[in-house]
């Protein structure tokens, strides 16, 4: 009998542990969603400020390279963000090119970077 609740709450741990890892895998999905949007609109302000700047001979540097300074914020953001989404299923971010490979690969599918060998104690340290 005890074996059996035993198996039940090793069970109910799981479960309890595989939901949160799925609630974490869609709380990151939603959070690049959002970031992508935000890139998204601050590319079009920019662009709009570009057409008035060339429009109107005007001069909106100022305007234009605050803009382009939270792109880049949302650029490095989104890097870690997505980096996050990797590690959360098991997969790995090129650090050249940003392709998404699966952990146990050697070399990245778009570029052919090679990816350093990781230890097994690292990996088994990093989680």
């Amino acid at each position: 009998m005890e074996e059996i609740f035993s198996n039940i709450k090793k069970s109910a741990a799981s479960a309890v542990k595989k939901s949160g890892e799925l609630l974490e895998i869609t709380k990151t999905k939603m959070a690049i969603s959002d970031t992508k949007s935000e890139l998204k609109s601050n590319f079009a302000v920019l662009g709009k400020l570009v057409y008035e700047a060339q429009k109107n001979e005007k001069d909106f540097s100022d305007e234009a390279e605050e803009i382009i300074w939270e792109i880049d914020e949302l650029y490095e953001v989104l890097e870690a963000r997505e980096a996050r989404l990797a590690a959360l299923t098991n997969q790995k971010v090129c650090p050249d090119c940003g392709k998404v490979c699966e952990k146990e690969a050697a070399f990245c599918s778009r570029c052919g970077k090679e990816y350093p060998l990781v230890d097994e104690e690292e990996e088994e340290a990093d989680e």
